[in-house]
């Protein structure tokens, strides 16, 4: 057997839904995200990585279909892309991209509080914008 599937759970300990979402689809909620274009696309350890967030039970799961030579390997590289994630080490792109892909009607984020957040971030200088992410859930394995 060549193939595995790779499956890994974080407990949440945020209540703050907007930031969940958002911080999941910067993290692997699109094609765009972290796990999805460094860990699938840029270093070749997956054939999918993704990740989700189930509000109900606090907690974000990856799932990722990994060559079983490459399992370790996939899953601190993993860690290290979650790791960037709660640090808010991110591209303004990336941000924007998983802000366009949050649905609308599901969803009526970006909440006040998300938006104030969002608005200091585009008037602000960018060394700022990294202290400004401190807000983000942070995750425990």
């Amino acid at each position: 057997m060549t193939q595995g599937k790779l499956a890994v759970g974080y407990r949440c300990t945020s209540d703050d839904y907007p930031a969940m979402v958002l911080a999941n689809l910067i993290f692997g909620g699109t094609s765009n995200s972290k796990l999805f274009l460094n860990v699938r696309e840029k270093l070749s350890l997956c054939y999918y990585a993704s990740s989700s967030y189930a509000r109900s039970k606090g907690i974000l799961t990856v799932s990722s279909g990994v060559e079983t030579k490459d399992f370790r390997r996939a899953e601190e590289e993993i860690g290290r892309q979650l790791a960037a994630v709660q640090r808010g080490d991110w591209e303004d792109w990336e941000q924007e991209g998983a802000l366009q892909a949050i649905p609308r009607p599901c969803c009526p984020c970006p909440t006040p509080r998300v938006r104030w957040r969002i608005s200091i971030w585009d008037r602000s200088p960018p060394e700022w914008r990294r202290r400004r992410r401190s807000w983000l859930p942070r995750w425990s394995r």
